[in-house]
Formats: structure tokens, sequence, C-alpha cells
């Protein structure tokens, strides 16, 4: 049995596909995954597979389309969707899958599109609200759509192939607990509490800004707590010269990298944390109960991580603001708040923990195996 994996680009298509896969690996250590992505040097996949068990991995020539419609690298783009389609073609007829999974990306359109077309099983699954465009594009072709929000699945609009499973978890999600976290991390009675921000793997600028400014005024006061920080690989240059040239770089209880790669052990441990609103983070926000600040990206489609973030808020889930809310203070008052109330904190994990799916993998299993029968192939 060998199954063909695509999602690529940044790490909110690579990490479900890695726990998609390691959930399949978990109860069928003998069927073969593989790997496919992009060949952009911005895409993730490459790196992130490094660390895991998995080594196979190909790569598709093709790149996403640029805003407006008429920018000029979108020549390059129309070009290589032609080039794509005959590289799928001959990496299928190559490595010879029994079932192909996308979770996004745009080297996910020209391998499921393919795969389709040559009688392979074929099923997605999306995290977002918003389906993205590579999946869109096949909706119509795939066999199985898999979702996380119920939103997802009227957009895609084929309801006799949907179902809403939730978000697969790495398994560090599942298993690492708040206490041997601090212990893996050297940190446990050291400190009062742990401030985490993350704003993607690419970075966000103004979360970038914004955690300066709030680790400038308030590290120094708060040697009781940490603070941990990825600025990601496009801001991580002029943040660790930033973070040098003011000296917050000395201080014992400030942490700064390009990326963090342990993320469920660093999530278990923290007590509050600052980060964007895509959905796989808050969906491991969710099933780790933790007290969240939420700042929304206003570059997606149609507002939607605004949106997920107001959900959450209303529910007394997590703090949110539009991006310009954090400005002046904005993001150092809001910790200030957390970091004295512990009873908002516990209000907070409450609340956030009913929007999880602890559930998700095995019903992202169970979808795998009903498809693979229904096309005849069993693992």
């Amino acid at each position: 049995m060998k199954i063909l994996i695509t999602g690529g680009g940044t790490a909110g298509h690579v990490n479900p596909a890695i726990a998609i896969a390691d959930t399949i690996k978990s109860k069928y250590p003998q069927i073969h995954i593989a790997f496919a992505a992009s060949t952009e040097p911005s895409d993730k996949a490459r790196e992130l597979l490094a660390r895991t068990q998995y080594r196979e991995l190909y790569t598709i020539d093709i790149c996403g389309l640029r805003s407006p419609i008429f920018h000029p690298g979108n020549i390059r783009t129309a070009a290589l969707m032609a080039v794509s389609q005959v590289q799928a073609k001959k990496l299928i007829r190559k490595y010879q899958p029994d079932l192909i999974i996308g979770t996004g990306g745009y080297a996910s359109w020209p391998l499921l599109a393919a795969g389709s077309r040559m009688g392979i099983a074929t099923l997605v699954h999306e995290s977002n609200a918003l389906p993205g465009k590579a999946l869109m594009q096949v909706r119509g072709k795939v066999d199985r759509i898999l979702v996380n929000f119920p939103e997802a699945a009227e957009l895609f609009g084929c309801p006799e192939k949907t179902a809403v499973v939730g978000n697969p978890m790495l398994t560090g999600f599942h298993t690492c607990d708040g206490r041997e976290a601090r212990e893996t991390l050297g940190i446990e009675g050291k400190y009062r509490c742990m401030v985490l921000a993350v704003g993607g793997s690419r970075g966000a600028m103004m979360v970038n800004r914004y955690v300066f400014d709030m680790i400038s005024a308030m590290a120094k006061d708060h040697p009781d707590v940490l603070f941990v920080t990825a600025t990601g690989k496009n801001y991580y240059q002029e943040y660790k010269e930033k973070y040098s040239e003011t000296g917050l770089d000395k201080l014992p209880n400030v942490r700064v990298s390009e990326y963090i790669y342990d993320m469920p052990v660093q999530m278990a441990a923290a007590d509050i944390v600052i980060s964007r609103a895509g959905a796989m983070t808050l969906s491991e926000l969710a099933l780790m109960h933790k007290a969240a600040i939420l700042i929304p990206s206003p570059n997606v489609a149609n507002d939607h991580q605004y949106k997920n973030a107001k959900a959450l808020g209303d529910a007394g889930a997590a703090m949110y603001g539009r991006e310009s809310d954090f400005a002046n203070g904005g993001l150092q008052a809001r910790v200030q708040q957390l970091l004295d109330d512990s009873e908002k904190r516990m209000f907070m994990r409450t609340n956030i923990a009913k929007f999880s799916s602890p559930d998700a993998n095995e019903k992202i299993l169970r979808e795998v195996e009903q498809l693979l029968v229904k096309k005849g192939r069993r693992a």
C-alpha cells in the first residue's frame, strides 16, 4: 500500500499533512508514505519533513497566484500550471500511489487533478473556514472532502462527499503535559509564567513589532516571567539585531528564535500564547486549553482570521482585536492583564477547550480506511 500526501508552502499546510501521515502510520506501519510539495525555496515541506520519519519528498514546479491578477509574476505561474500537470502525471506513474491526500498549498492542485483523472483515490482536508484556491479547484474531482469548519463544507458545495472532522493534530499536542513540558525545557520552578509569541513560519511584520515593544517594556521588570518568541524566517535577522542592540537577548527570561520546531512542548509549557488566528493554531490552542491573545492577519481572503478570532472571543475563549488595536502598548496591556489575573486565564482555558476536536485524527483515519475499501484497496 502506497499513499502520496501533498501539502506544502506554509507550515499550516505541512503540519496537517504530517499529522495525517503519523495517524495512518500508527495503525498501519507497513504502509509506505511519500510527500510532494513545490520546488519554491520558501516551501516549508523539506525543512519540516527533515525532522520526521518521512524522507521521501517529491517536488513539482508550481507557484501561487499573486494579487492583483494582472501581476507580472502570474505569467510564470500560468506557464508552470501546464508544466506541473505533466510532472504530476510522471510522478504518479513512478510512485503508483493507492491514495493521494491533499492538505492545501499550490502543489496539491496538479497532483490531485491528475490523480483523479488517472483513477487514483483522492481525499483532501481543509483546515480553514475559507477553503484555499488549490483545493477549491479540485472539489468536483476528488472522492472525499474533509473539513474543520462547517462553513468550509458549505463553501465547497459538495455535501454528498464532505464531512466535518476537525483538524489533524501532531502527536505531541495530544500527549504533552504542562509540567513535563516545563521540565523538558528546564524552566520548571524558575518562572511564575511563560508568555509564548508566534506569528507563523514566515513571520508577521506587525506581530513582531508589537511583541518586541511588549518585551522591551516588560522583560526587565518581570524577571519571573519567561518571554519566548519566534520571529519567522522573513524577520529573524532584523529582530535578532534589534534584540541584540537593546540588550534584551542577554536577559535570561527572553528567548528569541526563527522558528519553533518543538511547538507541542513550548505551547504546553506556556501560560499565555500570542498568535495569529489561523485554523491550525486555534485548533492547537483549543486542544491544549491555552489562554490566548489573538492578532488576526488582515492580509487574508474575506478577513477569515478575524472571523475565527471573533468566534472564540465572543465565547470568552480568547482576547482578540484588529491588528491596529495592539499598537501603542495595546499588546502589553493585555499581557499584563492576564499575568495579573490567574482566574481570567483559567476562565479562558475552560472556554477554549470547548472548541477542541480531540478525536479528529481518529475520524480522519476512518475516512481514509473507508475510501480505500470503496476503491477496492485495503491497508
